[in-house]
C-alpha cells in the first residue's frame, strides 16, 4: 500500500495505472490489450478474482458480497496481486483508512484483507475479474485446464487468454517443488 501511494503520487487522477505481484506473474497480453479490456468493464477498478478466499477471516462476508451477483465461474473472491483502475479510484482506496487501521487490516500479513474490506463497504465503485479477461489467479486452478496456443496462455475453461497470470498460492510451483515459470515461458516461446 505504502509503495502504490508513492508510485502513483505524481500521476493525474485520469490516468491508468495497473499493479501486479512482480514476484509470480506473467505478462500474456500487451499494454494496449490490458487496458482496452479495463475500459470495456466501465468501472474506476477491477481487481483479479481467485476461487478461495483468503484471509478466511473474510469469508462469509465475502459470500455474502457475492450472494447477490451473478455466479459464472468459480472466481468470485478478491485477489489483491493484480488490480488496474484510473488513479482518483486507486488513491480512494489506498487512503480510505488511516495508517493504523490499515495496519491492523494487514496483521496477518497482505493487503488482501484491506481491499477486500473496501470492496465490501464500497461494492458499486469496484468489480472483481471473475472471467479473467484481465487477470488469472492460478491457485486451485486445474493445470489441465491451462494451454497454450500461439505462444499465449489460455485458459480452457473460461474460454480466454488473461492478460496478466498471477501464480499465487505456491501454484508457481510444480508437484516437485519447481518453478513452473521456466516451463511455462519454454511452452510459449
Amino acid at each position: 500500500i505504502e509503495a502504490m501511494r508513492e508510485a502513483i503520487k505524481g500521476l493525474k487522477d485520469n490516468e491508468i495505472v495497473c499493479f501486479v505481484d512482480a514476484y509470480d506473474v506473467l505478462i500474456n497480453g500487451s499494454t494496449d490489450e490490458i487496458k482496452n479490456r479495463f475500459l470495456n468493464e466501465e468501472c474506476d477498478v477491477i481487481f483479479g478474482a481467485e476461487m478461495c478466499c483468503y484471509p478466511e477471516k473474510h469469508l462469509l462476508r465475502h459470500d455474502e458480497y457475492n450472494r447477490n451477483r451473478p455466479k459464472k465461474t468459480n472466481h468470485v473472491y478478491l485477489n489483491a496481486g493484480g488490480y488496474i483502475g484510473y488513479v482518483y479510484a486507486i488513491k480512494r482506496i489506498l487512503y480510505w483508512k488511516s495508517d493504523d487501521e490499515i495496519y491492523n487490516s494487514c496483521s496477518d500479513g497482505t493487503d488482501q484483507a484491506y481491499m477486500m474490506e473496501y470492496i465490501f463497504e464500497h461494492e458499486v465503485e469496484v468489480k472483481l475479474d471473475t472471467e479473467a479477461n484481465i487477470f488469472l489467479n492460478m491457485h486451485k486452478v486445474d493445470w489441465s485446464e491451462i494451454d497454450v496456443r500461439n505462444g499465449k496462455i489460455r485458459n480452457k475453461v473460461l474460454k480466454n487468454e488473461p492478460c496478466i497470470v498471477h501464480f499465487n498460492g505456491g501454484y508457481w510451483q510444480t508437484n516437485d517443488g519447481r518453478s513452473i515459470l521456466p516451463i511455462i515461458t519454454e511452452k510459449i516461446l
